[in-house]
């Protein structure tokens, strides 16, 4: 799949060291990247809070 047609918008965020370390010690362990394993976590979150609301 040629990479410009991923269309997803960027945002720049700072995430305490703990949470950093935790995230990147994740992705590491799952052999992706850290940004595909934080919207991997952000997606299940998501999910998880529409699923609790309704």
């Amino acid at each position: 799949m040629p990479r410009n047609i991923y269309r997803g918008k960027r945002v720049h965020v700072t995430l305490p060291v703990n949470l950093y370390e935790k995230i990147e010690s994740m992705s590491q362990s799952e052999t992706t990247s850290l940004s595909q394993m934080i919207v991997r976590l952000v997606l299940e979150a998501v999910a998880a809070r529409e699923k609790s609301q309704g």
